[in-house]
């Protein structure tokens, strides 16, 4: 256990106080134990001044509250503070009044440092913001202190402590002279990492997946890093930060973790009345299975239905942590079905790097293939034709927690170039070129603030570009529905451009649910389709509505009600899902 200098300051300043100030009150006897219902008023200078409240206790003797204000006094640097008079009011207005004379704060005079025999050199590596000449607080000194060990700690001196030797105070200079011996001890490394409460993942991944190997000089970076590694897994409800312990003289790292069950079924379902009679029931189905094959891979389905003549159906197979490094690598296949004659059938290969536990880069391989024939509508074309792209990611995430957040930050932009080859009637009617180039753009920024107790706002933006001489409905952003902007339909929207956000007030009910209320707004263009007479669209979008997310013993549940601006209130859009563990 170390003992750090701030407790040793309280201890020196309270021997000081005693031998100083203890019975200096001017032959002022009182009363030994005051009643709660007597108030104390201080006077410094003669002037009325607040003080903590935690100075005055009930049922503290007055001597023990004198004790306290001279004991305050010198922690903030008056050492020749003292207590002028006292002067005690009886009957309904019972009281005290205290004045006290502060007189000059101290400042420091020297502070020496004394290291341990060999040592001596890390004196040179240390920054000092607090030292010599500065006004002496006992606040500051233990601050700079605890700083001093931080600092020991991020080099590998995990068992580093500073123990105060000398304190003396010059009464007649108003200086303190310190002097403190610095262990530095020794370095310390990685022998193992071991993990309390992981039953369904192998150890041997965890350990790799925690970024920590044996050797490694021990840090408190290195035990966050690790922490941050080990949720990024997504295979635990929390991860305690990491705890050094030695066995057999072999330093061992700890993490406590509540691991979740691996597997997980996410169901959602949509009722979105129309304007007129009539309703659309949409539902999504997604299943992930994790350590498929290998630790650390997961299986992904997901299927989609949200018109009567619309399908979506993708797989996709990824791995972490591959060759022991924090390299992730991916294949995606996503099928699109709309009517009988319109498909579109897309893979892609992704590969990314984290170079620490919140940044994350990636590239990503993309082929698209339509067959529709010569599909038109108001949406737009689809003709046969091939999209083959190559696009970079950056990632940033911050967040307290993957599954429920309360703080930090979330951004990532993709950026992607592609060539789209087209075929039959776009070509030869249209006038379209064979060949056209299309560059894409797209970003998302989220933002978790903490409010008052148990109370979070959520902001989130989301902004996405595509620039090209033609436009097919397969390159268009879906906007609407449960996973945008919510209180319009699934899709409802297709955009060359948009941005929109929301803001989401959220009351925790504990650390896995909330309620919510939001609001949110958003514009989009569409470009518009001359060869079919449709013109450009743009629009603002508002909603607003309200929900709550609730984890139960069979799995997370969330509702949401949501009213668009187009929509009286009562005619809102209602999302029931649960997602399960298993």
């Amino acid at each position: 256990m170390r003992k750090t200098a701030g407790g040793i300051t309280e201890s020196i300043l309270y021997v000081l106080i005693l031998f100083f100030f203890v019975g200096g009150v001017n032959g002022y006897a009182l009363q030994q134990n005051r009643t709660a219902e007597q108030s104390i008023r201080l006077y410094e200078n003669e002037v009325p001044v607040s003080l903590p409240s935690s100075l005055f206790q009930q049922a503290d003797s007055d001597e023990a509250v004198k004790k306290r204000i001279l004991q305050h006094y010198a922690e903030q640097g008056y050492f020749n503070a003292h207590i002028d008079r006292i002067e005690k009011t009886t009957g309904p207005d019972d009281r005290l009044d205290i004045y006290v004379l502060p007189g000059s704060v101290f400042s420091i005079g020297t502070m020496d440092l004394d290291f341990q025999k060999g040592q001596e050199s890390l004196l040179d590596e240390m920054i000092f913001f607090y030292g010599e000449g500065d006004t002496y607080s006992a606040a500051l000194l233990d601050n700079e202190m605890r700083r001093m060990v931080q600092f020991l700690e991020s080099k590998g001196y995990m068992l580093a402590s500073i123990q105060i030797k000398q304190f003396e105070v010059d009464i007649e200079e108003s200086k303190v002279h310190i002097t403190a011996e610095v262990r530095p001890g020794e370095r310390l490394y990685v022998d193992r990492v071991v993990f309390r409460g992981a039953r369904q993942t192998s150890e041997s991944y965890l350990e790799t997946a925690s970024g920590i190997r044996s050797g490694h000089l021990i840090t408190p970076q290195l035990l966050s890093r690790g922490r941050r590694n080990l949720e990024n897994t997504e295979l635990f409800h929390f991860v305690h930060e990491g705890e050094l312990l030695f066995v057999e003289d072999n330093a061992v790292i700890m993490y406590e973790v509540e691991e979740r069950r691996a597997n997980q079924f996410d169901v959602m379902f949509g009722y979105a009345p129309r304007q007129g009679a009539g309703a659309d029931i949409v539902g999504r189905g997604h299943l992930l299975l994790r350590n498929a094959v290998w630790n650390g891979s997961a299986l992904s389905l997901l299927f989609e239905r949200f018109d009567t003549y619309v399908t979506r159906f993708n797989a996709g197979y990824e791995k972490d942590w591959i060759l022991d490094q924090p390299l992730h690598g991916g294949i995606d296949f996503r099928f699109y079905q709309q009517d009988t004659l319109y498909q579109s059938i897309e893979a892609e290969a992704v590969a990314s790097y984290r170079w620490n536990p919140q940044r994350k880069v990636g590239l990503h391989l993309r082929q698209q293939r339509i067959d529709a024939g010569s599909h038109l509508s108001e949406e737009g074309f689809a003709f046969d034709g091939t999209l083959r792209s190559v696009g970079i990611r950056f990632e940033y995430d911050d967040r307290n927690s993957r599954l429920n957040p309360t703080t930090g930050y979330f951004f990532s932009i993709h950026l992607d170039s592609g060539i789209r080859t087209v075929s039959g009637q776009a070509t030869e009617e249209w006038g379209w070129d064979r060949r056209t180039s299309q560059q894409r753009v797209r970003t998302t920024l989220q933002r978790w603030i903490p409010v008052f107790n148990r109370q979070v706002a959520v902001a989130r933006w989301f902004a996405s570009w595509i620039e090209s001489p033609h436009y097919m409905d397969a390159d268009l952003e879906r906007l609407g529905g449960a996973n945008s902007l919510r209180g319009y339909r699934e899709e409802q929207f297709r955009a060359s451009r948009m941005s929109w956000g929301d803001i989401e007030y959220r009351y925790l009910l504990d650390p896995h649910s909330h309620a919510f209320l939001f609001a949110a707004a958003g514009v989009y263009e569409s470009p518009g389709f001359p060869e079919i007479d449709v013109p450009e669209k743009s629009a603002w979008l508002y909603s607003g509505g309200l929900g709550f997310r609730y984890r139960t013993p069979v799995g997370r549940i969330q509702f949401t009600y949501a009213v668009s601006s187009e929509d009286p209130l009562y005619n809102g859009k209602v999302h029931f899902s649960l997602m399960a563990d298993f």
